[in-house]
């Protein structure tokens, strides 16, 4: 589906090795995270986890976003909504669930907006790559970098709650908005 042939300045799977090889490498490792989380000690958190997982991987995450991406006119808000922060909200959903705290849903805020700056981020760094569909390339670096400033901020405003002891992932937000591959 994704067919760049570097991956980080490294090989692609499906490159490296074949396409089946790649496809069933992420199944194998979607059915891990599963399993993982159904080994989760306590075991209250089990479906929460599972279920956080399911919607940001599934038909109304990553797959699905996936899914639009295969059109020839899919919405790159939308793509970007479903597919990277989607796996975003998710994964700091789970630290949350994990980690006992009261702010699920302040801290999958936190994630969803993270994973939009990071994707505005991203589609400002491939922006010269020529037949890339992107937001950066739609409207231009200048609106990508507002769009991922005012992410970024969102983020940083979800997390407000946590105080001094948000600095971690406040350092998260900056780190992304700055990086340059």
């Amino acid at each position: 589906m994704d067919d760049d042939a570097l991956r980080r300045g490294k090989p692609a799977s499906h490159v490296k090795f074949d396409e089946a090889t790649a496809i069933l490498a992420g199944d194998a490792l979607q059915a891990a995270a599963f399993e993982a989380l159904a080994r989760t000690p306590d075991r209250s958190l089990v479906a929460p986890m599972i279920l956080s997982l399911a919607k940001g991987a599934g038909a109304q995450g990553m797959v699905g976003g996936q899914q639009i991406d295969l059109a020839p006119a899919g919405d790159v808000h939308e793509i970007h909504r479903m597919k990277t922060a989607a796996l975003f909200e998710a994964s700091t959903r789970l630290g949350a669930l994990a980690a006992g705290s009261p702010r699920v849903e302040a801290l999958g805020r936190y994630g969803l907006r993270l994973g939009l700056a990071f994707q505005a981020v991203d589609d400002i760094l491939d922006a010269s790559e020529r037949g890339r569909r992107n937001f950066a390339a739609m409207h231009g670096v200048e609106r990508a970098k507002g769009r991922a400033a005012r992410e970024g901020a969102a983020a940083k405003a979800a997390i407000r709650f946590l105080g001094p002891r948000g600095e971690r992932l406040r350092g998260i937000v900056d780190f992304i908005l700055s990086r340059k591959h």
